[in-house]
């Protein structure tokens, strides 16, 4: 596969835009399917004529496999989760490039910040997660500390949403929805829209997933998973993910997530999570505890 630069990203996307507008200007169902051929031939490995005298696959049956490979929390019974969420404040500031604190001073913020601490809600019915706060005491510079936690509960949330797109649907396209999968280059191809969004994901002949990407009007991206395979299913363990937000300038953002994981009440949840991105920010580190579960 071609490798996704920010210069290719940005053409691809804006062909993308400009194809759109001119098919649903003519014919809407006509423009769906171009703009849908238009997707898989950006995305799609050039491997030789090979592939297109391939015998048809079920693309029905290939999802429903693949997405029996993955550890599911539905599956185990979960219905809700609660827990709350703690910051390791100390290696954040330690790790932040652009922060110029004493060891004494990050010594006091680390003192202060622990009074703050960061709540987690999970519903398996709707696939939505909450993040809020609370406070130990109230703090005299609360527009400071609330413009850190605001902060901080964005990047809380982005760690669980990511988490909840493999452990509750994974990230394979609904059954009635519209999609295509493609055998190529000794890897599975799904191709789907969702939203404003044309995605694909690229999957091994036994079901790991390698790669997927987005390209929207606004945005294009990539993210390259690792697992840990268990008994129980293919467990999200690390996420690389690269987002190109079009505009002028364009902006490239690079973060890197782990998870860890613990047992409670028969199921696998998040101890810890780790984000690191590429803008000198340093290394955000959750740790979960009190979980309340409803099955």
């Amino acid at each position: 596969m071609m490798p996704l630069t920010k210069r290719w990203l940005n053409k691809a996307a804006e062909d993308f835009r400009v194809m759109r507008r001119e098919f649903r200007n003519t014919n809407p169902f006509l423009g769906a399917a171009m703009v849908a051929l238009f997707f898989v031939s950006i995305f799609l490995p050039k491997c030789g004529a090979a592939v297109s005298h391939k015998k048809p696959i079920d693309k029905h049956f290939i999802l429903a496999q693949a997405r029996k490979k993955y550890y599911n929390l539905r599956n185990h019974g979960l219905r809700e989760l609660h827990a709350q969420a703690d910051v390791n404040w100390e290696l954040m500031w330690k790790s932040a490039s652009h922060v110029t604190l004493s060891p004494n001073e990050i010594k006091k913020s680390v003192k202060k910040y622990k009074a703050v601490h960061f709540d987690v809600m999970l519903d398996s019915d709707s696939n939505e997660v909450k993040v809020a706060h609370h406070f130990d005491h109230p703090f005299t510079d609360s527009i400071s500390v609330n413009r850190t936690t605001a902060g901080i509960e964005n990047d809380l949330s982005v760690c669980y949403n990511y988490l909840q797109h493999f452990t509750l649907d994974t990230l394979f396209p609904n059954e009635d929805s519209f999609y295509n999968v493609v055998d190529s280059c000794g890897d599975y191809w799904v191709y789907y829209q969702d939203d404003e969004a044309h995605s694909f994901v690229r999957m091994s002949k036994d079901f790991v997933i390698r790669e997927s990407g987005s390209t929207a009007p606004t945005y294009s991206g990539s993210a390259v998973p690792k697992f840990e395979k268990s008994g129980e299913g293919f467990l999200l363990t690390n996420l690389d993910c690269t987002v190109v937000e079009t505009g002028t300038p364009s902006k490239v953002t690079h973060t890197i997530f782990q998870y860890n994981y613990v047992a409670v009440s028969g199921l696998r949840l998040p101890h810890s999570t780790r984000l690191k991105a590429d803008d000198g920010s340093g290394i955000l580190e959750f740790v979960f505890s009190n979980y309340e579960i409803k099955k």
